[in-house]
């Protein structure tokens, strides 16, 4: 029983040593770069440059999520920007409208306001295009909507007509 004790309060001491190089960052094993870096020059330039953190400490992300664009009446509608189309099973992020009931606040409709096209390429994250504004008017039952690359286009709020006024500045 005695040849116990000593292995256990061994156990124990590595245990709590390990705890706390668990609870200081700067202790925490980083992994070596080295190998890839040699092999491969653009890995060791990322590796060189790894993004900024933010003030959580994380690396900061890609892009920004959309901006908070808030939601406008007109009449007995309550319109809305859908910036998460995908979440809701349409095909892409960005680019649509809610209008809902302003009594009941149930959904009337749902309507694409423009076309977002992803190459396969490419991460779709950094290729969605959000609505960055949304004013009523000038009609009395038309929005006005901007999308964050320039895009200007109005909503007829009765027929769901959605007309460009500016297109986006890659698009002809």
């Amino acid at each position: 029983m005695n040849a116990r004790r000593p292995t256990m309060a061994v156990a124990l001491a590595v245990m709590a040593a390990v705890a706390a190089c668990a609870a200081r960052p700067e202790t925490r094993a980083q992994p070596n770069p080295a190998p890839a870096m040699a092999s491969n020059p653009a890995v060791a330039v990322a590796a060189a440059k790894p993004p900024a953190p933010d003030d959580t400490g994380m690396p900061a992300a890609k892009r920004i999520g959309p901006p908070d664009v808030p939601s406008v009446r007109v009449g007995e509608l309550v319109v809305a920007v859908l910036p998460w189309g995908k979440a809701r099973g349409l095909g892409q992020n960005g680019g649509y409208l809610t209008a809902s009931d302003a009594t009941t606040g149930k959904e009337q409709w749902v309507q694409k306001v423009y076309e977002v096209a992803y190459d396969p390429k490419m991460e779709e994250d950094v290729q969605d295009v959000f609505i960055e504004s949304l004013i009523a008017g000038p009609a009395p039952s038309e929005v006005t909507v901007s999308d964050e690359r320039g895009g200007i286009y109005r909503v007829d709020l009765t027929t769901h007509l959605v007309r460009t006024v500016k297109p986006r500045p890659t698009e002809r």
